[in-house]
């Protein structure tokens, strides 16, 4: 009997773990169970679970990692210099929402230490972008921002 209480709380962490169910306001921001559906349909069970952990904003994140999260991860499996990721959309707008975002990309900005410093990570995305004037580029060069678009030298 302990066994089969024991397994069932396993099952219970694990099933919390592993993904998270639409429906019953799973993402914490009062949506109907169908468009929850709808979500977990169209973007996938891993951006939807991103968007349903505890951490998340949803309310005001929801759009950002539906937008990028597809990028970013390209970005990352092309080996692109880590601060390519900020021509999927600029710092501003996926630093703060980075809770939101799939467990492997978090992984990938906090080891690249990529929205520790806002400021950087800003005036890396304007240089990647070309909107960048010349004093922000020299100061980019010093932080280390080399100028790759998915890994070719400009």
């Amino acid at each position: 009997m302990r066994f089969l209480t024991n397994l069932a709380v396993l099952c219970a962490i694990l099933k919390s773990t592993i993904a998270v169910e639409p429906g019953h306001n799973a993402l914490g921001i009062g949506l109907s169970d169908s468009l929850e559906a709808a979500i977990h349909k169209d973007y996938g069970p891993v951006i939807f679970d991103g968007l349903a952990k505890t951490d998340c904003n949803a309310g005001e994140c929801l759009l950002m990692p539906v937008r990028t999260t597809t990028c970013i991860i390209m970005t990352i499996e092309l080996k692109s210099p880590p601060e390519d990721v900020f021509c999927c959309a600029p710092a501003c707008k996926i630093c703060p929402c980075l809770d939101c975002y799939p467990t492997d990309v978090i992984a990938y900005f906090q080891k690249w230490r990529l929205c520790e410093d806002q400021e950087k990570a800003k005036l890396f995305s304007k240089v990647y972008l070309g909107i960048a004037n010349d004093k922000e580029k020299s100061r980019a060069e010093e932080l280390g921002h080399t100028p790759n678009f998915i890994g070719v030298k400009t």
